[in-house]
């Protein structure tokens, strides 16, 4: 059997389907031994790569972002954050996928958190609606939790009054300088207590 043959005999057979996708066949025909074992282990190394980074977002830190549709742009800024230390922080503008009943995919989101991120503003404050309702279910799971668990952060973007019903949760203010540094912290505090069982 010649070498092409015996190589297109073993593509057919590979169980590794996906890997054909990064290599075009009529390459892999007319390449040079040396440089198919090259080529195979890079595409190999991606994959793996690939897959480590899939199983990666599954364990980290989930974040629910609730806000106010004026702040939206705040709220993105702090998503993006969030997504780059690492974190798996949840917008329904960014996280919501085509077609999917909003309302089903934010109560979902909220009960997969490990955390709830009320992120106001003076126009979210007293605001009524989906808002109102996001809150009201971060407060159900807060029952499921101790009472030194960190889960529901209030989130201010200024120096303002909280209101009355959230004002007994420590608030972090990202418009100070060390605001950010203090919520990552707290996130990281909040989830090792609730996975160790520390304090």
């Amino acid at each position: 059997m010649k070498p092409n043959a015996k190589i297109r005999k073993k593509i057919t057979k590979s169980k590794n389907h996906h890997l054909m996708d990064k290599l075009a066949i009529e390459d892999i025909l007319s390449a040079r031994p040396m440089d198919l074992v090259s080529r195979l282990g890079t595409a190999l190394k991606a994959s793996t790569n690939d897959e480590m980074a899939t199983t990666s977002n599954k364990d980290r830190i989930r974040v629910f972002l609730s806000y106010a549709r004026p702040d939206a742009d705040l709220v993105a800024g702090l998503f993006d954050k969030l997504s780059a230390d690492n974190f798996a922080p949840w917008m329904d503008v960014k996280s919501i996928l085509p077609g999917e009943k909003w309302i089903t995919a934010i109560e979902a989101a909220i009960k997969r958190a490990h955390f709830f991120l009320l992120c106001l503003s003076p126009h979210s404050i007293n605001r009524r609606g989906v808002l109102q309702r996001e809150i009201r279910i971060a407060f159900e799971k807060l029952n499921e939790l101790l009472d030194d668990d960190i889960y529901f952060v209030p989130v201010r973007f200024g120096d303002y009054a909280l209101p009355a019903r959230i004002s007994e949760y420590q608030a972090v203010d990202l418009s100070k300088d060390d605001g950010y540094v203090r919520l990552v912290h707290a996130l990281k505090e909040g989830f090792l207590r609730r996975t160790k069982g520390t304090k």
